[in-house]
């Protein structure tokens, strides 16, 4: 995912620093994740949603534009926080945005959202793809463990992930997790 002006020492630096930033972020996505596997329980960290979409949209943006896909982002206002720190779910809105750029056609689209539902927070990722296959299950990128790794921290947090046909016709990611409970 090198951006577009490679050779441009200032688009450099600022890139490999935020590839650092993402290399600490899967370090402790990881470490959390094994940590709440061993407790068997949700973590205490909770987690900014209009945050991590912004943040994932900002990233994924020039693959998203090298596909000829446009990314667009829809959170409603006053999110609850989600009940799965920051960088869980920057990871799991990263692994299906993933998914559903790679699945669209150039001039296709890819929408985030995010709104509070049922005492906790729907993320979706739709995409102008193929759909899903007749079996109902979701495609992912070949060799990829994007979905495994998604189900895995959505589990943890006590969250859920299903997939449905978009209106697009494409696949719609549909993720719930609880909110924080204010304390």
């Amino acid at each position: 995912m090198l951006p577009e002006r490679r050779g441009d020492p200032e688009t450099e630096t600022r890139f490999l620093a935020l590839a650092r930033d993402e290399l600490r972020r899967a370090s402790r996505l990881l470490d959390a994740m094994v940590d709440q596997r061993r407790a068997g329980a949700r973590g205490a960290d909770s987690g900014d949603v209009a945050r991590a979409v912004e943040a994932a949209a900002i990233l994924l943006g020039p693959r998203a534009r090298s596909r000829g896909v446009r990314l667009e982002v829809e959170c409603a206002a006053g999110l609850p926080a989600a009940a799965l720190g920051h960088d869980g779910l920057h990871q799991v809105l990263l692994n299906l945005a993933l998914n559903a750029i790679d699945a669209s056609p150039a001039g296709g689209s890819v929408r985030l959202a995010a709104r509070a539902e049922r005492g906790g927070l729907a993320l979706g990722v739709s995409d102008d793809g193929p759909g899903i296959a007749r079996t109902g299950r979701a495609r992912s990128r070949p060799g990829g463990l994007g979905l495994a790794i998604t189900r895995g921290i959505l589990e943890a947090a006590d969250g859920s992930l299903a997939f449905a046909r978009a209106p697009s016709g494409g696949t719609c990611a549909r993720v719930w997790l609880p909110a924080t409970r204010p304390r």
